[in-house]
């Protein structure tokens, strides 16, 4: 266990240094305090509220959050992602992998490092809502008491949920592909399947299947909430009902099967499974290196401009036949 709060531990310290994610901190703080003033009625040619609901009451702050969760998606993929191909990025893998480290240990660490520091750039959601509501420019008819709850219960019910599922995802995704593009195309292809996904269980029209099909749990939300008056949604809380329950278990133990699997498939090796089937060579059968079959002329020097040129030519030319030979850009 010592290992697995090592690794922890040094995933947040290392990604609390990134500057990265305080960008995407501050990226989700400014676009969530930005709705919630429009929701506010702070400016009058974009507002995004309703005259009638105030902008703070429990139902549109958990619609907010939800929502802007939602599209977050591929920060999550992200951060998972580089926290398991980083080794891989700098080269450090193989001496990594010669220590006395499990699988659960090292997936898990990073996982549970992953996993805080999402959940603390996602908590730009509520602070930036909170600030906005209590801005002296909003319209204090559209504003109603602070209510701690109305903040607190989508984050916990929704978000934390989420986070946990998405990251477990992308980071299996990461480990057993060693790709940062196939995380990339995950987190946008997750987001398209999500999309697509609601249409078909609206067009099924049975309830039980919108509810538990929603990764992220909006379906089940909505629905319990879609007969409340205005004065319901201006007062009641978040209601914990059945359905939303029920969607939360189900995708929490999805993502727990998922990261089971990825520490099950994932093996300490310098390549992800490469050379899976291949005949193993007898020794003494290598091929002589090229150095050996050559004659190499002596270099020449040369760190002048035309050199550097030549460098940046050779380096676009095989970045872009790298990106378009991968099956992930053309996904």
């Amino acid at each position: 266990m010592s290992a697995f709060w090592t690794i922890t531990a040094y995933e947040v310290r290392s990604e609390l240094r990134r500057i990265s994610t305080w960008v995407y901190f501050g990226l989700l703080f400014a676009l969530t305090f930005v709705m919630m003033a429009a929701m506010a009625g702070t400016w009058p040619h974009f507002d995004v509220g309703s005259r009638v609901q105030l902008a703070n009451a429990p139902r549109p702050v958990a619609n907010l959050i939800v929502v802007l969760s939602i599209l977050s998606v591929p920060i999550t993929s992200a951060l998972a992602g580089r926290a398991v191909h980083r080794d891989f990025e700098t080269g450090i893998h193989p001496l990594f992998f010669t220590t006395p480290v499990s699988r659960a240990a090292y997936l898990g660490g990073r996982y549970l490092g992953t996993v805080v520091i999402n959940l603390l750039v996602l908590l730009a959601l509520p602070l930036g809502a909170m600030l906005a509501a209590a801005m002296p420019f909003t319209d204090p008819d559209r504003i109603g008491p602070f209510r701690l709850d109305a903040y607190a219960r989508p984050f916990a019910v929704m978000v934390i949920p989420n986070v946990l599922v998405t990251a477990a995802l992308f980071l299996v995704l990461a480990a057993l592909t060693r790709r940062v593009l196939a995380n990339q195309v995950g987190g946008v292809a997750l987001l398209l399947a999500w999309t697509v996904s609601r249409l078909f269980a609206t067009a099924i029209d049975e309830d039980w299947v919108a509810h538990l099909s929603d990764p992220f749990g909006a379906a089940p939300l909505n629905w319990s909430t879609r007969y409340w008056t205005v004065a319901e949604q201006n007062a009641l809380a978040i209601p914990l009902g059945a359905p939303l329950l029920a969607n939360r278990a189900l995708w929490l133990f999805v993502g727990l099967a998922i990261l089971a699997y990825g520490i099950d498939r994932f093996r300490f090796a310098q390549f992800a499974r490469e050379d899976e089937g291949r005949p193993p060579q007898p020794a003494g059968e290598e091929a002589p290196s090229l150095a050996a079959r050559l004659t190499l002329p002596r270099p020449r020097l040369s760190f002048d401009w035309r050199a550097r040129l030549a460098q940046l030519g050779a380096m676009t030319r095989d970045g872009t036949r790298r990106i378009l030979r991968g099956v992930w850009f053309w996904i």
